[in-house]
């Protein structure tokens, strides 16, 4: 039997982060929102001080630093759902921003709230299959010849050989 008072503190640990990762997850799409307007106003040039200063020099600066792919993500899903759709960032804010960047092009205002409770339920595996299902792609469950691909890596200097060979239909 598991000690109550060890199960009690695991709780509110688990508690914790959970409330954590959602005030994170609302602070990126809250930074997403300014860094879109800084980018859109290229304000980040006044903020540098100089009239060809670059916007990867704004995103290194050492106090604000991400990196150029993780904003440009950001922005893509604010822009989408926001801009675009309309969409409050209060229905989204909690749901991984990875997700709804891989749902990104196929969000309309109809289907968003289906792509959402997609994205909160789907294990990673089954959100790939929904997705290739949604983009007119092959999936696992469709009859199709496999075109395997098998990589030999040499240990010491990484040099990487392709090897293909076909597996036959699945059923």
């Amino acid at each position: 039997m598991i000690n109550e008072k060890r199960g009690e503190i695991a709780w509110k640990l688990d508690q914790t982060i959970k409330e954590n990762e959602e005030q994170r997850r609302f602070l990126l799409v809250e930074n997403a929102r300014l860094l879109s307007e800084i980018y859109d106003n290229q304000y980040y040039k006044d903020l540098l001080g100089f009239e060809d200063a670059e916007w990867g020099g704004y995103l290194g600066d050492i106090e604000v630093y991400y990196s150029r792919n993780q904003i440009n993500t950001y922005i893509k899903v604010y822009k989408k759902l926001v801009r675009e759709l309309a969409i409050l960032s209060s229905t989204w804010d909690s749901l991984p921003i990875t997700r709804l960047a891989d749902c990104s092009s196929l969000l309309t205002a109809e289907n968003a709230e289906e792509w959402f409770a997609k994205i909160s339920v789907l294990t990673s595996k089954d959100w790939q299959i929904e997705l290739r299902k949604a983009r007119g792609q092959l999936t696992e469950d469709d009859d199709h010849t496999h075109d395997m691909v098998e990589y030999d890596v040499c240990r010491k200097c990484g040099l990487k050989i392709k090897h293909t060979h076909d597996s036959g239909t699945t059923s």
